[in-house]
C-alpha cells in the first residue's frame, strides 16, 4: 500500500479553539489516515496529512465534502494544498 503525504496550510485560524476544532474534523475526512501539525502563527497553519490513495486531489474532495463552504481551496502542486477558513457572517 502507498502513503501519500500531503502539506497543507489552513489560513484564517484565529485562536486555539478553531484550531483544535479544525484539526479534529480534519481527522474524519475520508481517506485520512492521520495528520500533524507542523507549525501555528498568526492564524495560519501547517499540516502533514497522510492520506491513503491520491494525494492532494483526493484530500481536496475530502475537505470539501466536510467542511463545504466553510474552506475555500486551492491546489498549487501535485503534494501541497492551502485553504482559507471563511468567517460566518
Amino acid at each position: 500500500r502507498s502513503i501519500f503525504v500531503v502539506r497543507l496550510e489552513i489560513y484564517n485560524l484565529q485562536n486555539f479553539k478553531e484550531l483544535n476544532d479544525f484539526y479534529i474534523r480534519l481527522k474524519t475526512v475520508k481517506g485520512v489516515k492521520n495528520a500533524w501539525l507542523t507549525d501555528y502563527r498568526g492564524g495560519n497553519a501547517y499540516f502533514d496529512v497522510s492520506c491513503s490513495s491520491g494525494g492532494a486531489g483526493n484530500l481536496a474532495r475530502g475537505l470539501m465534502e466536510t467542511f463545504g463552504t466553510e474552506l475555500k481551496i486551492n491546489r498549487p502542486s501535485l503534494m501541497k494544498l492551502e485553504a482559507a477558513a471563511q468567517k460566518k457572517q
